[in-house]
């Protein structure tokens, strides 16, 4: 989100650059500590830590996307109302324009 609001303002290149470097130290990152904390802690306990936290991430974003679905439906018909009525009104104000200049 950041990198494509800084996209925006700035050149594209200069943005990639960074973005990417960023994401590839991150990912070295976790891979080392991924790397360290296994060789210390019990695989098992991994393995049932890592089915927790899929479950937990996986019900909360069903929720969410559940919320979001509701809302961004009832927000889009609304826009689409709004849009509409106020398309008509532009063409019932060209059509009066019109007739008047003819």
């Amino acid at each position: 989100m950041i990198t494509a609001l800084f996209t925006m303002k700035h050149d594209r290149c200069k943005v990639f650059l960074p973005a990417i470097l960023t994401m590839m130290g991150m990912h070295l990152i976790s891979v080392a500590f991924g790397t360290i904390l296994t060789s210390m802690v019990n695989a098992e306990f991994v393995i049932i830590c890592s089915i927790l936290i899929f479950l937990i991430f996986g019900l909360m974003m069903i929720r969410e996307a559940a919320h979001l679905q509701v809302r961004s439906a009832k927000e889009k018909i609304e826009e689409l109302d709004s849009e509409f009525s106020a398309k008509s009104k532009d063409g019932e104000a060209n059509k009066a324009s019109d007739k008047a200049a003819a």
